[in-house]
């Protein structure tokens, strides 16, 4: 489910858990089987989605996998200081580049 988190420079910020598809003890190679059953048992594994859009239209997103937190939302809370800010700022990027790059195609446009 996309969970909106914040406003950034005009842009609505989004969260979305994906399933992760790479199993866990790929992801953790060097753990033992019975230290992966408790990092399942006590933790969320998921891909984390970071969008932004403006009126509903998303003008870019980028994804992580890998993501292994107590619940969901500590990505973005908790420790937002991570992985989550560094997606906010790839996202606002992005959304300037893509808004740029429809405004000169537009302009191309015979209306």
């Amino acid at each position: 489910m996309k969970t909106f988190v914040k406003k950034h420079k005009g842009l609505d910020i989004y969260f979305e858990a994906l399933e992760e598809y790479i199993p866990l003890h790929e992801l953790l190679p060097d753990h033992t089987p019975e230290q992966i059953s408790v990092i399942e048992r006590e933790n969320v594994i998921f891909c984390a989605r970071v969008s932004a859009e403006v009126n509903g239209i998303e003008l870019a997103s980028c994804d992580l996998g890998g993501c292994i937190y107590e619940n969901y939302e500590d990505f973005y809370t908790r420790y937002k200081g991570d992985y989550f800010s560094e997606m906010v700022k790839n996202v606002y990027k992005q959304s300037i580049k893509e808004v740029k790059e429809l405004r000169n195609k537009l302009e191309q446009v015979k209306f």
